[in-house]
């Protein structure tokens, strides 16, 4: 499983490099704003349905992100 302190810090730096603001990627996603901040924050873990979602928005790929 995904260490949450961690993944949050990577979803911010793959939006921003990807020129999106959290709003942005929201309505992309189709989620809550609030939800991308808990993500970036920590607080709360992508799902799967979620992730995979991130992920392609983002330009890249579930297996980038998981703990080797």
């Amino acid at each position: 499983m995904a260490d949450k302190t961690n993944i949050g810090p990577t979803i911010r730096a793959r939006r921003e490099a990807a020129g999106l603001t959290q709003p942005a990627l929201a309505r992309k996603l189709e989620c809550a704003e609030a939800m991308v901040s808990r993500w970036e924050t920590g607080r709360v873990v992508p799902s799967m349905k979620y992730a995979t979602r991130l992920w392609m928005a983002l330009g890249g790929e579930v297996s980038d992100y998981r703990d080797k």
